[in-house]
This record gives C-alpha cells, sequence and structure tokens, in this order.
C-alpha cells in the first residue's frame, strides 16, 4: 500500500475552499477529479501539496493521491481514474521516463507534469507529451504559476466524460478526442482510435496488421447520450462518428479522416444527426468546437 509520508494510505482530501472558479463551477460540481503525486522524496510531495491547496480554482471535490514508488502508482491506476499525475523523473527503481511511459499506455489523455530536482527534458522524455516541467529549484512564485496551470488543464480534461474500455486483460482510459467512431459488434460496443492514438496508447497491430478490439460495454445509445455534447452524431443505429474527424458528408453519406470506407446515414438518424452536425461545425467555426 503506498505510504503517505510514512503513514500507510493513499487519500490526501484537499481542504474545501469557498471561492471557486466560476468559470468551471457548473461544470465540475459533484465531480470528483483526482491527482496524483509521485516522488520518493515526502518533503517534495508536500511541497507540491502546499501549492495545490493554495489554488482558488479548486473546491473540496478533488483528491491527491500520494506514492512513493512508480510502481505503487501504476498499481493504483489499475482501479483509480487519474486527471492529473505529477511525476518525479528520479526516483530508484523505476525511474520517471519508464513509468511515464507505462502510464501513457493505461490513460494517454491524462495531464502529465514532470517534477525533477536535476534532470534536463529530452527528446524521450518528450514522447510521452508533458504538459509542463517542473524544476523544484524554482521559486514558490514560479512554480505555483506551474501548478495552477496544470490545475486548469485538469478541470478542461475533467469535464470530458472519460471513456473506460478493455483490450484482452488490459483496462484503458480513452479520452474521446482520439476516437474516429464507435459501432455495434456482437453484444458489445467497439471503439476505433484515430493512428495517432493508437501510437500513444501503445497498441500494436497484430500479426495480419490489423488493429485489435478495444471494447465498450455499455450500449451504444448510453454512449451516444454521454458523448453527443462532445462533437459525437448518432447517424446510423450501427455506429457513432466523431465529428472532429468529419472529412465531408453529404444527405445521405459522410466519410472520416484516415478511412476510406463511407458510413451511410439511415433515414431514421437522417434529421437529428443532421442537425446536430450544423450546431457542431458552426461552433467549430467560430472557436468553440472539440478539439483533438
Amino acid at each position: 500500500m503506498p505510504k503517505l509520508c510514512g503513514v500507510y494510505g493513499i487519500t490526501y482530501a484537499i481542504k474545501g475552499v469557498m471561492r471557486i472558479f466560476y468559470k468551471y463551477n457548473k461544470i465540475t460540481e459533484g465531480i470528483i477529479l483526482k491527482i496524483a503525486i509521485c516522488d520518493d522524496n515526502c518533503a517534495d510531495r508536500r511541497r507540491l501539496i502546499t501549492h495545490i491547496e493554495r489554488s482558488e480554482m479548486l473546491s473540496g471535490n478533488v483528491q491527491v493521491h500520494e506514492f512513493s514508488s512508480g510502481q505503487e502508482l501504476l498499481e493504483a491506476m489499475k482501479d483509480i481514474v487519474f486527471v492529473l499525475v505529477f511525476l518525479d523523473v528520479q526516483m530508484e527503481g523505476m525511474d520517471g521516463n519508464e513509468i511515464a511511459k507505462k502510464i501513457r499506455e493505461i490513460d494517454a489523455s491524462l495531464v502529465l507534469v514532470f517534477y525533477t530536482g536535476y534532470a534536463e527534458p529530452s527528446p524521450y522524455t518528450m514522447e510521452v507529451q508533458p504538459f509542463r516541467y517542473i524544476k523544484k529549484n524554482m521559486s514558490e512564485i514560479q512554480m505555483q504559476l506551474y501548478v495552477e496551470e496544470a490545475l486548469d488543464e485538469m478541470i478542461r480534461i475533467g469535464k470530458i466524460p472519460t471513456l473506460l474500455a478493455t483490450m484482452d486483460n488490459r483496462k484503458l482510459a480513452i479520452n474521446p478526442s482520439h476516437i474516429l467512431y464507435i459501432d455495434k459488434y456482437r453484444k458489445y460496443t467497439r471503439i476505433h482510435l484515430s493512428k495517432r492514438a493508437y501510437r500513444l496508447y501503445g497498441i500494436p497491430k497484430d500479426w495480419d496488421g490489423i488493429n485489435p478490439d478495444i471494447r465498450l460495454h455499455e450500449k451504444l445509445y448510453v454512449t451516444y447520450e454521454q458523448l453527443k455534447k462532445y462533437g459525437f452524431g448518432w447517424p446510423h443505429d450501427s455506429y457513432l462518428i466523431n465529428m472532429n474527424y468529419l472529412q465531408c458528408c453529404g444527405n445521405d453519406t459522410l466519410q472520416l479522416e484516415e478511412l476510406e470506407f463511407i458510413f451511410k446515414i439511415s433515414r431514421s438518424k437522417k434529421e437529428e444527426f443532421h442537425q446536430l452536425k450544423d450546431i457542431f461545425l458552426c461552433g467549430k467555426y467560430v472557436g468553440r468546437g472539440g478539439g483533438r
């Protein structure tokens, strides 16, 4: 079990802050955003917690989990979905670079911040797409600024629902922005990612060059209700599509980027789909559409 500054436990609850950053207060209401701090130095973990507590954009719906090793963090990620991870680069045993790669294989969408005393950024560390690189010798003012930026990004990411999927015996937390489309298959539904996302999650093709099944166990209509406000349309009973990847669309058919085949728009779904598509494209045109 992870150590909490010498005491066994994993959760440090942030003190309630009366003033919530009003830009996000309605979006994050009722959502527990989980932060992980992985560092083998207790004092360094406590320093980060102090900076997090100082933030005025958080309410009591945030939990900070402390870990003294990368193995403890990876074990916890089997059951906990973190939105923000602060990761020390230099630790005994598995170092931060190795841990970061394994973190990205589990969840490619969380906000990753390297937290280090000596190590400098390298091309290898950039491959895991860290949001920030915090040096422990920074001034308190500079560190607070970087922590605030990471928390702001965490809140932005946290308002987007994460889809919990499985691939063989592996659990995955999928960011919807990485999905091209979702279709019905037998008794479950399948997620089809963008080419870049397969690399980001560390998912190789099989011997025949085919991407493995990534499964959701919710019904398609349940997933649609979760995702329709984030740019997903339901043009046919058999699939949902991510309109962020829409390449062309007619009255009866559409095509997505990266794919050669054509999706049909069924008669029963046509009116609702085109209405939602027009709203999405209008919002995207003025800069409010979903990103990837």
